[in-house]
């Protein structure tokens, strides 16, 4: 019983680890959550940074190999990077 426990353990402390080290840095962030709409683009995308909102909030634009909306086969590409500490969070921004 205690051999089961320990197992369940070790996956949760592994799975948090690998969250952390992803959200460590602005990079590894943004290509995780590129992978969840094109495996291939976060693979080869290459981005520059736009402009920093405010200290939590930054701007990137993919600038090659954005990834593609399946309902509206629009692109991409500008993304907003949320940071709290040492951890970077990131979401689609939108256009315009």
């Amino acid at each position: 019983m205690k051999t089961k426990k320990a197992k369940i353990i070790i996956v949760i402390i592994c799975i948090a680890m690998i969250i952390c080290m992803i959200s460590l840095s602005v990079d590894a962030t943004l290509r995780t959550v590129i992978f969840f709409y094109s495996p291939k683009s976060a693979v080869s995308m290459e981005y520059e940074k736009l402009k920093d909102i405010d200290d939590t909030k930054t701007l990137y634009r993919i600038t090659e190999n954005s990834p593609m909306e399946k309902a509206t086969q629009n692109e991409l590409y500008t993304w907003v990077v949320y940071s709290f500490g040492p951890f970077h969070f990131a979401k689609y921004y939108g256009e315009g």
